[in-house]
């Protein structure tokens, strides 16, 4: 699909008061569920996902269900707010399940100084990370794609100053 697509930043795109929009979606943010927002829009030309083409992560299944069993005593079904895995309904939107990628299996956290333990997935102008453990990264990545391209003039300007 064509266009821009900016979520993750809902603090950012919602002006004046829309506190009861802002909880829900650091609700859905805190629960690794932002993807599915792509995940169940359907491209009315094609009829599939708007990312059925695309590689991609999301919150994988071990994570998601180990926060459910942890919590669950005491917060009930938070981290499963819906029946299916948020792992597994992005795989059904896709073409091939393969264009999933999980990452590593871990929970350690990037930092902004340190992008080791943090996993994203780049596709063309798509980005997508895990759950908040890759924020800084997916930041980085994003921010990365909204740089205007450098003009031919100021690429050939660089590379004269470079062989200087």
């Amino acid at each position: 699909a064509q266009g821009t697509w900016v979520i993750g930043a809902p603090e950012l795109v919602l002006a004046g008061d829309h506190q009861a929009e802002l909880s829900r979606a650091s609700d859905l943010a805190a629960t690794g569920q932002r993807v599915l927002v792509l995940a169940r829009s359907v491209d009315p030309r094609t009829g599939r996902s708007v990312i059925a083409s695309n590689r991609t992560t999301c919150l994988p299944k071990f994570m998601e269900r180990s926060a459910f069993l942890a919590t669950a005593w005491k917060l009930g079904r938070y981290y499963r707010t819906y029946p299916a895995y948020v792992e597994d309904e992005v795989k059904a939107a896709l073409d091939d399940p393969a264009q999933f990628e999980r990452g590593p299996r871990s929970t350690k956290r990037g930092t902004a100084n340190d992008d080791g333990p943090a996993f994203v997935v780049e596709d063309g102008r798509y980005v997508s990370a895990r759950w908040p453990g890759d924020a800084y990264l997916f930041a980085r990545r994003f921010d990365a794609l909204l740089a205007p391209a450098p003009t031919s003039a100021a690429a050939a300007s660089s590379a004269i100053r470079t062989r200087d």
